[in-house]
């Protein structure tokens, strides 16, 4: 058996995992505006991709991203 320390393992990043990740999230937020991320986690469970909740969440706060408001104002208010 080999004896390295602990200090010499290293992980790896999960980088080019999560680009294609990323990438669906953010053509999905531009094509749903009104989506959270929760609705937009549903529609990736949906499409087949076994992804976590915390991390959609994760992704799309680090992107930027969040539920646009509708405009509070009526037409005809002034």
């Amino acid at each position: 058996m080999l004896q390295a320390h602990r200090s010499t393992h290293h992980c790896k990043a999960r980088g080019d995992e999560q680009a294609e990740l990323r990438k669906r999230i953010k053509e999905i937020a531009e094509t749903r505006v009104r989506y959270s991320y929760s609705r937009i986690h549903v529609l990736l469970r949906r499409e087949g991709l076994l992804v976590n909740a915390k991390r959609v969440y994760r992704l799309y706060s680090e992107m930027g991203l969040q539920l646009r408001n509708k405009n509070a104002e009526t037409p005809g208010q002034s």
